[in-house]
């Protein structure tokens, strides 16, 4: 199991229409998405002092082919429209994990 994750901190003055977006969009691609297994969206509780508002996605994929056609599909369908739209009020960051031990 592989997790791909996007960390994003938003400028405060973007935040609702930001959030508004991401229901709009984000979470019907995710919940749809045929290399998704599992997905979590997070809020960053302890780096609210940066004048920003961080969140977090994790994308469980099965593997590396999976997490490729997903990282194709989030470019185009969700981040594009985002920079296009909010410029250079967020910046992100990815990281591909791999799970060594996990418990449920």
């Amino acid at each position: 199991m592989w997790i791909y994750s996007v960390t994003i901190s938003i400028d405060e003055s973007i935040h609702e229409a930001w959030v508004s977006r991401i229901n709009k969009d984000w979470l019907p691609l995710l919940q749809q998405h045929p290399s998704i297994h599992n997905f979590r969206f997070l809020r960053m509780l302890s780096d609210e002092h940066n004048g920003g508002i961080t969140y977090s996605l994790q994308v469980e994929v099965m593997g590396e082919t999976e997490a490729t056609a997903f990282e194709a599909d989030f470019d185009v369908q969700l981040m594009n429209p985002l920079y296009k739209e909010f410029e250079k009020k967020f910046m992100e960051f990815r990281t591909l994990l791999a799970v060594l031990i996990s418990k449920k």
